[in-house]
């Protein structure tokens, strides 16, 4: 198969945009539980608030467009075709595993570090109420759900991938057992 320096780039662009666009929506929770339970202003809460959107709107602009990017990183050569073993459906494919492998390995990683805090908490502060202390279990519903969304990704990567084929050209991405009609 034929591809170049360019369409590979796109490819990263569009894993970058999102990893980012899942670590935004892991985070958005917490932002309103701390916009809810504190007194802060409303240019605050504007702020945090717009900062987010502003980055959603971003990852959706460069997972669209992701040439707009690779054309400010590359040189004109770099349009040039080169020979690949690699078809790039599953270059994306292996983009999108990787980076749903990164997810879970850091939700669990996180999960079980606010677990630990919990768990510290309680026993440095056994005698106080329970409602009084500050246990971080949403930081612990955070790490479950960024792992439980790159289990999923890892998992659906290569349907992921053939559904955007689908999308982009039309009709789903041949197997390398399948055999064009």
């Amino acid at each position: 198969m034929q591809t170049s320096f360019y369409t590979l780039l796109c490819i990263v662009v569009r894993i970058v945009a999102l990893a980012t666009l899942l670590n935004t929506l892991v985070n958005l929770p917490s932002d309103f539980v701390y916009l809810a339970g504190t007194d802060v202003k409303k240019s605050t809460a504007a702020a945090i608030l717009g900062t987010q959107a502003v980055t959603l709107a971003l990852c959706f602009a460069l997972w669209l467009f992701p040439g707009l990017l690779a054309n400010l990183a590359i040189t004109r050569s770099a349009r040039e075709p080169f020979e690949s073993a690699i078809d790039a459906t599953d270059l994306q494919r292996i983009g999108f595993g990787v980076v749903g492998t990164w997810f879970a390995i850091e939700g669990i990683v996180n999960a079980l570090y606010a677990f630990g805090r919990i768990a510290g908490l309680k026993i440095e502060y056994s005698n106080a109420d329970p409602g009084q202390l500050p246990l971080p279990w949403l930081d612990a519903g955070m790490g479950l759900a960024m792992f439980g969304l790159g289990l999923a990704l890892t998992l659906g990567s290569r349907g992921l991938a053939r559904f955007l084929h689908t999308l982009r050209y039309g009709s789903p991405a041949q197997r390398p057992n399948e055999e064009t009609p």
